[in-house]
Order: C-alpha cells, then sequence, then structure tokens
C-alpha cells in the first residue's frame, strides 16, 4: 500500500508538471517568434520560455524515468504500463520539440502536443485505476 500511495503521488506529480509544460509550450507558441533562418538551438539563450521549455522537457523524460523504475520495483502492472506509455509520449513530444527547433513544422509542433496528450492520459488513467483500488479496499474492509 505505501509504495504505491507513493507511485500516485508521483503519478500526480507528473500530471502537474506535464500541465505546467502545456502551459510553458502555448506561451512559447504564443508570444515567442524564433526568426526565419535562424537556428532555434543556438537562439534559444534568448528566450527564458523557450529555455525553461527545454529544461522541464527534459525533466519530465528524467521523471518518467525514474517513475517507471519505481513501478518495476513495486511489480505494479498499472504504473508500469502507465510509465511506459508516459515515457513513449514524452519521447515523442521530446523528439518532435528538437526536431521543431531546427525547422519549426506545424507537423513537430502538433507531435509535441499528440506526445503530451498521450503521457497525461497515461498517468491519468494509472491514477484512476489506483483510486478504485484504494476505493475497493475501503469498501470491502468496512
Amino acid at each position: 500500500m505505501g509504495r504505491e500511495r507513493t507511485l500516485a503521488k508521483l503519478g500526480f506529480g507528473m500530471i502537474i508538471l506535464l500541465v505546467g509544460q502545456y502551459l510553458l509550450g502555448m506561451y512559447t507558441n504564443l508570444f515567442v517568434t524564433i526568426p526565419d533562418g535562424v537556428n532555434g538551438w543556438q537562439w534559444m539563450s534568448n528566450s527564458l520560455a523557450i529555455m525553461g521549455h527545454v529544461t522541464l522537457g527534459t525533466l519530465l523524460l528524467v521523471v518518467s524515468v525514474a517513475l517507471l523504475v519505481f513501478g518495476a520495483r513495486a511489480r505494479s502492472r498499472t504504473w508500469i504500463v502507465a510509465s511506459l506509455v508516459g515515457l513513449v509520449g514524452i519521447g515523442a513530444a521530446l523528439a518532435g520539440g528538437s526536431s521543431f527547433m531546427n525547422g519549426q513544422s506545424d507537423a513537430m509542433s502538433f507531435l509535441m502536443a499528440g506526445g503530451l496528450g498521450v503521457a497525461i492520459l497515461a498517468y491519468a488513467a494509472a491514477l484512476y485505476v489506483w483510486a478504485l483500488g484504494v476505493g475497493g479496499r475501503q469498501l470491502a474492509g468496512s
């Protein structure tokens, strides 16, 4: 029960970080313009919003791997599957973001958004399954 509760807290934390990443990405999309013909990676130091977005994306990758390891140690199928799906979503978003910095294409922006959505759904589904399990145990014990 203790490990599952810790995993649920981490999963909820991931959702908060992912929503923060979404908001930072939307801010960047609406209010930051990378000049045409400029390599976004070289220009990145001109924008705190882009630097924050890239940094938070990297942190999300690290935390998603940690959550997968914790889920495996707890032998929780729910958290292993959710973490794998979340990791794939975050990986897709990172790949799209890396490519976007080289050419600012709409397709890569869509890949970032899609990957983020997959990750949020994965962690939300795991929390839902966890909540059903906790509620079921509480009902059975009363």
